[in-house]
Parts: C-alpha cells; structure tokens; sequence
C-alpha cells in the first residue's frame, strides 16, 4: 500500500481492512496515514515538518461469527493504554493507579519493573513521542481508535520469536543468546556421518557463563532457517550486503567479547538485556500460564533456561550430567536445582514449545570430547536407542533405555511428524480390528491396553493437528481490501 502511495496510485489517508486467519477469526480495519511530525523552532513556535514516517490507524476489529465486535491483536490493549516504555514517569496518581491494577491483574510484577515493556533500543517496540502523545489526546477524548507504528513492533516480535526458540532449543543463558554473530567463527554446520542418514548439526560457538573461550551449542535446524531470515531483514534495515559490527552491550561480559556483526542490534546499536526480557514479555503478553497455585508466570530469559533443564531431567530422563554439559554449567549441584522436578511439569505453552525441540539436541557431539567416564554413559546409551530415530508417527528423541520397550504410540520422548500422520491413523485402525477380535477371545486386559494405545494414538492426531495449525497459521497471507 505504501508503494501505492507513492507511486501516486493511491492517496492518504487510506482505509483498509485483511481478515485475520481462521484461529482469530476477525476482520480488522485501519487507516494509513503518513506522519508529520513537529520541530521545536522556540518555546512558543513549532514548524511541521514532512519525516515520510508512515502508520496506521486501528478502527475497528469485527468477528466473522456474529460481526460483533472483535478483541483485536493480542498487544492492542497494551498500545490503546499507553503501557509501553516508562508509562509512570510523571504521571497522575489516577494514572499510575490505573497502570498497576492493569500490570497486577494479568500477573505482573511490579516489584521487579514498572515497565515491563521498556526497551532501551530505537526502533525496537518504541512508538516514538508524537505518536503516543496523540494516542493519550485520543484516550482523553474517550475515542476508541489508536495509532500504530508498525515496524518496531514488527522488529521486536523477530527477535523475541528467535530468542524463545533459541532458549528452548538449547537452554543458552541471556548472555549467551546476545552473542550470536553473523560470521563463520559462531555460525557452524557439521556433517556427522556416523550416524544413518547423514545428520547435519547446527552450530553456535558461544563464550558461556565463568569461561573464557567458546563452546559449541547444538541448534536444530529452523533456527538456521530464522537466523538467515533476520539477517535478511538486518541487511534490509542497512541497505547493505553486510551487517556493521556493534560493540557488546552487556557490562559483565563486556572484556571478553569483541566488537562483532551481532544478530541482536538494531539502528547500529547492539541489543540491551532489558530491551530482550521486554520484548518476550510483549510478544508472549496475554497468554495463559500458571504454576499449579494458580500464580500467573510471565517468562522471561531466564524461566526458559529452568523450564529447559526441568524438562530434559524429569521428562527425558537424561542424566544430569548430561544436562550441565549441554547448558555448559560447572558445578552439577546446579544443574540439580535447575532440573528440579515441579509440581506440575510445564504449563500448556511450554507443553507445546517442548513438542519439537527434544530431537534436535545433538548428545554425541557433548560428550565426544569428554571425559572418558561420559563417554561410556552415552555408548551405553546409544548402543540401546539411537537418537531422532525413525517410528511410528514420528521421531524418537530418547537417549536412554527405553523405559516402554518400543512402545512409540503415546511415548513422550516421540515427536510426532505431521507427514507421518497416516502411520498413527492406521495404528489406531489396527488397533479397532484387534479389539474385536481379542474381545470376541475374551481377552479382557488385551482389550483395555488396546483401548489406551488408541486413547494415546487420538492425543499424537491432535497433537499432529496443532502443529499443522501453527504451520498454516504461520505462513497465511491476508487479502488486503481497501476502499
């Protein structure tokens, strides 16, 4: 629409409406205008300047069901009521009391932050001055519109959604995730031909926490794909062919790490950790996590690293020194504290994130150059089940004894593979034929196991549905109607 504009085929301001997809199920409308923002000439005299600074109007957001009115996208709420940046600096009482009892009743705490959405970068989620001081003249005036820019918002999502599948594929620390570089020395692909078929790893080579020199983190192979594609969009940014070196932007760590082209900058700065613990709170904002109290949990870096840990420990079963080589920790004493089962073991988004994660950690390459010891744990291991092994309905991803005897349908080690989805479908079929053939023998126990191996083959088909959900929901395309 912007090409549109500027071509002269079309004018501002434009409205415009896309119907989100099937999961949303709402019809959005907005206006694009193109900002004209304000010089300070004196204390009394403003010039309006032209900065080809374009965003959008929110109107209205419409349900397909009935055409009632709509909830809109999921940061809408946050946008309409000012919330992002240091929204209680100089602000009435009225208006910090409205801010903590929004922050409270969505599970914040405000003892840690007051800002839970303050980035310390330009250009990442910021709206800018102008923008929010329109937004608060439309709030005085009780308008139900609001306005959006656009690419910083777009920009923070990239690289929360990066961090996240980063952090759930590895467990890497904060610190560890910043230092991501676009260069061959941290970016590493490997053929391991020992196993069958050729398995690439995916390689960063990152200084951990208390050391001194690199260690290889094992990454499967999407985060590659998400990498080039912010790269991509970095290059973009730029209107270069490279990426400009950034100097690092955490303190502690700061000695070690030299000026590099990291993934994490924007607008030639790098990264700020608060800027990162931001933005995942603004890209997983709203969504439904509690502890088995009852207690709201907001993630952040660091619970993704526990959440990690508890999951290979208590779900995998891997050995716990195993786990402290893969989140390059020290003391084992630790990693028993990190992994340390909870009361209930992951709420319902890490349940979904820990579907696809589990087969891409690479166990062979953490212990190859081990200690003699840690060796002959992951032999022992191998020699009983190969990792990311094929079965049915999907991949294993158990490196210890099976504790089912090859019981794929049902197992939690077993990622389930959407292009292998007929494999469970005639699973549960087989297993309807048998059940009347054992019930008519009068084998009671055989009839009831059958009914769980079909129980559990129906959970991996919905579990299989959910993947195929998010697949088609990631690559949807709205039609744009404008008028």
């Amino acid at each position: 629409m912007i090409k549109k504009v500027e071509s002269g085929l079309e004018t501002l301001p434009l409205s415009f409406s896309y119907t989100e997809s099937e999961f949303l199920n709402e019809k959005l409308y907005f206006t694009l205008h193109r900002n004209m923002g304000l010089k300070k000439l004196n204390r009394t005299e403003e010039e309006i300047v032209d900065t080809n600074y374009y965003y959008i109007e929110f109107i209205k957001a419409e349900s397909l069901i009935d055409n009632s009115q709509g909830d809109g996208l999921w940061f809408f709420e946050i946008i309409q009521n000012r919330f992002l940046g240091a929204w209680s600096n100089l602000c009435s009482p009225e208006r910090k009391k409205e801010g903590e009892l929004f922050f409270e009743s969505r599970g914040y705490d405000l003892l840690e932050s007051m800002h839970p959405f303050q980035s310390r970068n330009k250009g990442v989620l910021t709206q800018g001055f102008q923008l929010t001081r329109q937004n608060n003249f439309f709030k005085m005036f009780k308008k139900s519109s609001f306005l959006i820019n656009v690419e910083p918002i777009y920009i923070a999502c990239m690289f929360a959604m990066f961090a996240i599948d980063v952090q759930c594929s590895s467990g890497a620390r904060l610190n560890e995730l910043l230092q991501i570089s676009y260069d061959k020395e941290c970016c590493i692909i490997i053929e391991d031909k020992g196993i069958v078929p050729t398995k690439k790893s995916y390689i960063f080579r990152l200084i951990p926490k208390g050391r001194i020199i690199e260690e290889n983190y094992y990454m499967p192979e999407n985060i590659f794909k998400s990498l080039a594609f912010i790269i991509e969009e970095l290059k973009n940014h730029y209107s270069s062919k490279n990426l400009p070196i950034v100097s690092y932007s955490v303190t502690a760590r700061k000695e070690l790490i030299k000026d590099k082209k990291f993934v994490f900058q924007y607008e030639g700065s790098h990264i700020n950790h608060f800027t990162l613990n931001a933005i995942i709170r603004f890209l997983t904002h709203g969504l439904s996590i509690e502890t088995q109290e009852g207690k709201p949990v907001i993630l952040t870096t660091h619970l993704l690293r526990h959440a990690f840990a508890t999951h290979a420990a208590q779900t995998e079963k891997l050995p716990i020194d195993i786990i402290r080589r893969v989140l390059h920790q020290r003391d084992e004493s630790v990693t028993e504290y990190y992994s340390a089962p909870t009361g209930q073991q992951g709420s319902s988004l890490l349940d979904t994130m820990h579907e696809n994660w589990a087969s891409y950690i690479d166990i062979q390459k953490e212990v190859v150059r081990g200690p003699e010891e840690l060796q002959e744990i992951y032999q022992e291991y191998k020699e009983k089940v190969g990792t990311v092994s094929k079965v049915i309905g999907g991949v294993c991803t158990l490196d210890g004894v099976c504790p089912v005897k090859m019981a794929c349908i049902g197992c939690a080690a077993k990622v389930p593979l959407p292009e292998s989805k007929h494999e469970i479908e005639e699973a549960h079929d087989w297993a309807e034929v048998s059940k009347e053939r054992f019930n008519n023998l009068g084998w009671v126990m055989a009839v009831r196991q059958l009914k769980t191996y079909q129980k559990n083959a129906k959970i991996e088909l919905k579990e299989i549905s959910l993947i195929e959900r998010f697949e088609k929901d990631e690559y949807y395309e709205p039609n744009i109607e404008v008028k």
